[in-house]
């Protein structure tokens, strides 16, 4: 029988990287890590742990196991946290995902007009599509804005409702004298020797639009530095050392640069407020979200709602 107390000991191992570490991160006596190793060991009927003198590494079957065990150890958390709301407050716990500039623009003020007249308790939690994602399936958020590449279905396959709150689209980000700064449209050829502001990560939706877009301009993209920061994006951009792909709802105004369209199809990048609630009170709570949220995108119908099998 499986037992959490294996979970913890194969997660404290491989964060600590030996037995004897991993007890005293756990404050077990090192016979009991090694107890609890060989249960699981035994159930799995696999070797989970590699030892040697040097201390000790996951196998390739504990990091597949560790990765699920952490996923039911968080679900766990959550769980504990929404019962004692609930217990000590009479409060529910709605945990919302959230990138920064969508989060900014359209969450606070349809949170505000949700608080009135429920017992909810809000958590937010901010990050990138993908870890984002990854918790709605895992169970440890209720529900998430998440934005890519429009076109892709990272929810397909899921049982997960999405609607779509915004399209837009893919600009061109240049200091306002930019020798080419006046004209009615680029083309990317023209730019080809310009260092560009990239995202660290290949999925990234700005970053697929750039080599999509960049490769159809006969080039890749030369790199001045990787960052998401839009704060440094738009340093370096107003400093005329360097360009961005964007998305106009980023522009700051304050700042000395343009936002261009091209002869290129640089793509769209959609919003989307994708929820893992299915039924029970929180589904109502999650609902009128969806409803406030499409109000402050100015999304009218529901006819764009979808429910993947």
């Amino acid at each position: 029988m499986l037992d959490l107390r294996q979970f913890a000991v194969l997660d404290a191992i491989a964060r600590t990287g030996s037995l004897a570490a991993a007890a005293r991160d756990l404050h077990y006596g090192q016979p009991t890590v090694s107890h609890h190793l060989r249960a699981l060991e035994r159930h799995l009927d696999t070797k989970l742990v590699e030892r040697s003198a040097n201390g000790a590494v996951l196998t390739h079957a504990g990091d597949v196991f560790l990765a699920h065990a952490r996923a039911v150890q968080e679900r766990l958390r959550v769980a504990e946290d929404e019962i004692a709301q609930m217990r000590d407050h009479g409060q529910q716990l709605l945990r919302i995902g959230t990138f920064e500039s969508a989060g900014a623009r359209l969450l606070p003020e349809a949170l505000a007009k949700l608080g009135a007249g429920t017992a909810m308790r809000v958590e937010l939690v901010e990050g990138e599509p993908l870890g984002l994602m990854q918790q709605l399936l895992d169970g440890a958020l209720h529900c998430a804005l998440l934005y890519d590449y429009d076109g892709d279905t990272t929810v397909a396959g899921h049982s997960l409702r999405q609607q779509t709150l915004e399209l837009e689209p893919f600009k061109v980000l240049l200091a306002a004298d930019h020798p080419l700064a006046d004209d009615p449209e680029l083309d990317l050829a023209d730019l080809a020797e310009t260092g560009w502001i990239r995202s660290r990560s290949p999925l990234e939706a700005s970053e697929r639009a750039l080599m999509s877009a960049t490769g159809a301009a006969g080039y890749e993209p030369k790199t001045l530095l990787y960052s998401e920061d839009y704060s440094l994006i738009h340093a370096f951009v107003s400093a005329g050392i360097g360009a961005a792909l964007v998305v106009p709802s980023v522009v700051d105004g304050r700042r000395s640069v343009v936002a261009k369209t091209t002869v290129q199809d640089l793509g769209m990048r959609r919003v989307r407020f994708v929820s893992a609630v299915r039924d029970g009170a929180l589904r109502q709570v999650v609902d009128r979200l969806e409803a406030l949220l499409m109000k402050a995108a100015g999304v009218s119908s529901v006819a764009e709602s979808a429910t993947t099998p």
